[in-house]
């Protein structure tokens, strides 16, 4: 386990929501590094707090 997974993890079971922030904005640019665009769409939107733009990219990605 990565440490950004450790530290979203961590930061989700504690409720620090800018400490998730940082996780989920460089868990995207990892994601985007390794090719993985829609992980990365993923990671910035639950970053910004876009729950709504999160939820249409799990339903995109289950249709493929």
């Amino acid at each position: 386990m990565s440490a950004l997974t450790t530290s979203r993890e961590l930061a989700t079971k504690t409720a620090a929501d800018l400490t998730l922030s940082y996780a989920l904005r460089h868990l995207g640019i990892a994601a985007h590094m390794a090719g993985n665009l829609a992980d990365e769409a993923a990671e910035l939107a639950a970053s910004a707090g876009a729950a709504k733009i999160s939820e249409q990219i799990a339903e995109a990605r289950s249709g493929l």
